[in-house]
C-alpha cells in the first residue's frame, strides 16, 4: 500500500500560484535521521523538491535535532527552522513562511511591520505547537513574518507530539507557547496572538 503523500496533488495547483507570486527562489535544508520526524521531514522535503524549481532542496545526515531550515536565495539564514511536518494546520504556515522568505510575504499592517524592523536586541524564539491546534498557525505566521523582516528574530517551530518532554522541561501550560530567549529572561507568551500584539510583548523589557 502506498504511503499517503504530505502535500497532497490536489493542493498542487494552488501552491503553484504560490510559486507564481514568489519574487526570489528560497533555499531549504532538511536535516534527518532514522527517527520517526527524522524520516517524515525527509520525505515531506522530497516531496517538497519535486514541487518547484524556485524552492531548491538539499538533504544533511544529522544526529543533533531533525529540522527543515530556510534560507534566502542568497544563501542567509532566515532564521526560520521546523521541528515539526508541516501538516494539519501548520501547512499553510509552511508555504506562507516560503512565501515571506522569497518576498515579497504577506502583507501586514505598516506600523507593526516597521516595529518589527526596529527591533534590535536578539530575539530567539521557540513556538511549541500542535499540528491539530486551530491558533498555532496565527502565532507561528506572525513569527515567522518577524524573522523573514529582521536578521535579529529567529524562531524555532516544534510539534509536541515529537516533544512531549517540554511539558515537564517547561512547565507547559497549553499551546500555542513562545519562549522568548530560553538562555537569558526566558519569556513565555501563551495562546492566540496577531503580528502586532507579539511585536510589542516580544519587544517588551
Amino acid at each position: 500500500m502506498a504511503e499517503e503523500s504530505f502535500i497532497p496533488r490536489a493542493f498542487h495547483p494552488q501552491l503553484q500560484q504560490v510559486f507564481d507570486r514568489f519574487e526570489q527562489g528560497v533555499k531549504v535544508v532538511t536535516r534527518y535521521n532514522d527517527s520517526a520526524l527524522g524520516k517524515d521531514l525527509k520525505r515531506f522535503s522530497e516531496e517538497l523538491k519535486a514541487l518547484t524549481e524556485l524552492v531548491s532542496v538539499s538533504f544533511e545526515e544529522t544526529d543533533g535535532i531533525p529540522a527543515i531550515e530556510l534560507f534566502f536565495h542568497d544563501g542567509r539564514a532566515a532564521g526560520i527552522v521546523y521541528h515539526a511536518v508541516p501538516g494539519g494546520h501548520e501547512f499553510n504556515s509552511f508555504f506562507a513562511a516560503l512565501y515571506n522568505v522569497a518576498g515579497p510575504g504577506k502583507v501586514i499592517d505598516a506600523e507593526a511591520e516597521t516595529q518589527a524592523r526596529l527591533i534590535t536586541e536578539k530575539k530567539q524564539i521557540k513556538i511549541i505547537v500542535t499540528l491539530s491546534c486551530n491558533n498555532c498557525p496565527v502565532v507561528v505566521q506572525a513569527v515567522q513574518r518577524m524573522a523573514a523582516l529582521n536578521d535579529n528574530i529567529s524562531v524555532e517551530i516544534f510539534d509536541f507530539s515529537h516533544f512531549t518532554d517540554f511539558k515537564e522541561k517547561y512547565d507547559l501550560k497549553g499551546v500555542p507557547c513562545c519562549i522568548i530567549n530560553e538562555e537569558a529572561e526566558r519569556k513565555f507568551i501563551y495562546g492566540k496572538k496577531e503580528f502586532s500584539e507579539l511585536v510589542n510583548l516580544i519587544n517588551l523589557k
